[in-house]
């Protein structure tokens, strides 16, 4: 075989590492080495899943020279890529996001370097490195600052980072052969991290540029600014940011949403917030773009923020930005309701509602939250009316939020309630059972159980007949204050008048009956609860072992004996048994 001249230039080790880290050990022979660009994505067909980028190692075209320590180089041989590799055009342009792929290397009207050149402007990846590395060893260039600069310009221009190793060890080399490293090469690589993590490799390059009296460009400034937001360090963005604007300089609008963005992610609404109205007020140009303004409701809603939830709900709803998905809505309704805002919750039922939405439970327990926070208790109690005549009876928890207003509040008492349920009534309205039921359960939670049963005998005087749920807040009450006899009337009258019982109903007899000296009464309840096929839960069997134990009744193992069938951990339960009903609740769960 005919000798050849070896060409030994560590830029061919740069350019293709992971090929010469194979070559070193290969003589000759087709031989399929990893690309430097990554596998095929896993989305393409099966019948290709397992084909790589890869290079072909033929015949050599040069044989190794040995270097003077003996050792020899590796061999420089013709890399091909097969295009073959892509099962269609397509399936290049979705991995590649648009870059044109030039396995083989394109045509271009220039020459030489100016080739290399032309092809890192059109961002044919990877043809500009196969035609630097056909430069280098066949037309005998020798590599240069020139040709080192457009190279790391092209890492640059790939996308996203995953050539900037390849960078770096390009600017290594030219600190290596003590070429003069430009601005060009160091904004290049601005560029490059703006779309990496890698913070450590920024403050490298701003600090090279530094010592060699470089001043960054404007758009440098802007890769900067991009890297610290993707990085998450938003405090020094905003603070590159604040002293350019103030300089009157002006920034990419991309620049701006991402920063918004950081901060919306992070929870910072409040400054995203001020940000924003900022560059409203200054920014001529500014306008909150539909993905932005997403974002900022999105977040605002998250972190229950009313002032930005109202500001940007208001802005896409007049705006006509888009129309808020179901997930938005939910959420921005969620705020409406903490903080009393009915305008707000309304809204949000009109943009569902024009969607065609099935409204639920949740949808009205909003809504009515809204208005008892608000203070508009009249409101409220309407919003369990029109659930009723919508098809979607009150749940048992639907009036919560007005409960817990008249139990906590002194501003409004359940008298002030009731008399506002007259005044519907008068007007010739309907009142739900559901507003008459939350007000006896106001009366229970402040020990009033008298008074709940006024509100009980005046039901008829509302059209209304009560439910199980009704006689179920009752005996509630008889259950806390041991009014065994109550108990008994009640259940009297849900069996004249047909109200079936359910798990709850025993639960309170059973209560109010444990509480008296002689409690026997409580087993028989106990056993006819469970001849109905109703459970009784683990709280009434701690209930009752607790109540034999300290009565020195020996039927408490028998209570314990049920619990630890359940799962109940019976160490920590016997070891409270003397203790208050709070640390026995805890363990029974």
């Amino acid at each position: 075989m005919t000798s050849r001249r070896t060409i030994i230039d560590s830029l061919h080790r740069c350019l293709c590492p992971p090929y010469f880290n194979s070559l070193s050990s290969v003589r000759s022979g087709p031989v399929a080495v990893q690309h430097l660009f990554p596998a095929r994505p896993k989305s393409f067909s099966s019948s290709v899943q397992s084909t790589h980028i890869s290079t072909t190692i033929e015949e050599d075209v040069y044989s190794p020279s040995p270097k003077q320590d003996g050792s020899q180089d590796p061999v420089i041989r013709k890399l091909v890529t097969p295009d073959s590799v892509w099962p269609n055009s397509r399936a290049k342009d979705k991995y590649f996001g648009g870059i044109t792929i030039a396995f083989n290397i394109p045509d271009s009207e220039y020459t030489g370097l100016n080739k290399v050149i032309d092809l890192a402007s059109r961002s044919m990846f990877p043809g500009v490195f196969l035609a630097a590395e056909e430069l280098i060893r066949k037309h005998d260039y020798v590599p240069d600052a020139k040709l080192y600069t457009v190279l790391i310009e092209a890492c640059a221009n790939f996308p996203g980072c995953l050539l900037q190793g390849l960078a770096f060890r390009l600017l290594g080399e030219m600190k290596e052969r003590n070429f003069v490293i430009g601005s060009v090469v160091y904004h290049s690589l601005l560029r490059l991290l703006a779309n990496s993590p890698d913070y450590l490799r920024r403050l490298q390059v701003l600090d090279e540029m530094k010592q060699s009296w470089y001043t960054l460009t404007d758009e440098g400034w802007q890769n900067v600014i991009a890297g610290y937001i993707l990085d998450g360090h938003l405090e020094m963005a905003m603070e590159i940011i604040e002293k350019r604007r103030s300089n009157g300089q002006v920034l990419r609008r991309n620049i701006y949403k991402d920063v918004i963005t950081g901060l919306c992610a992070v929870g910072e609404i409040d400054e995203a917030l001020r940000f924003v109205r900022d560059l409203e007020a200054t920014e001529v140009t500014w306008v909150t773009s539909q993905q932005l303004a997403y974002h900022l409701l999105a977040a605002a809603t998250e972190q229950l923020h009313l002032e930005a939830t109202l500001i940007f709900w208001r802005k896409v709803i007049d705006g006509n930005m888009f129309n808020p998905d179901d997930g938005l809505c939910l959420a921005t309704l969620n705020v409406a309701a903490r903080y009393g805002e009915p305008p707000l919750a309304s809204d949000v039922f009109r943009v569902l509602g024009n969607r065609g939405v099935q409204f639920e439970e949740h949808h009205y327990a909003a809504l009515l939250e809204s208005y008892v926070v608000s203070g508009d208790l009249a409101a409220a109690f309407s919003v369990l009316t029109v659930m009723r005549g919508a098809g979607v009876p009150p749940a048992e928890h639907t009036a919560h939020p007005i409960v817990q207003r008249l139990t906590q509040s002194d501003d409004v008492t359940p008298q002030d309630a009731f008399e506002i349920l007259q005044s519907v009534q008068r007007r010739g309205k309907i009142v739900d059972l559901a507003a008459l039921n939350a007000l006896m359960a106001v009366h229970v939670a402040r020990a009033e159980i008298d008074a709940a049963f006024e509100v009980y005998n005046r039901l008829p005087d509302f059209d209304l007949r009560p439910e199980t749920y009704t006689f179920n807040i009752l005996l509630k009450g008889a259950q806390e204050q041991g009014r065994k006899d109550f108990a008994l009337n009640m259940v009297s009258e849900m069996k004249e008048m047909k109200v079936p019982p359910d798990a709850s109903t025993y639960e309170g007899v059973f209560g109010a009956c444990l509480a008296q000296e002689d409690y026997e009464d409580a087993f028989l309840w106990l056993e006819e609860m469970n001849s109905r096929g109703l459970r009784p839960g683990l709280a009434m069997y701690g209930a009752l072992a607790r109540r034999c134990y300290t009565a020195g009744d020996g039927r408490y193992r028998v209570a314990l004996a049920e619990m630890s069938r359940k799962g109940v951990d019976m160490e920590k339960f016997i070891a409270l048994l003397g203790e208050d009903d709070q640390k026995i609740a805890e363990v029974v769960g």
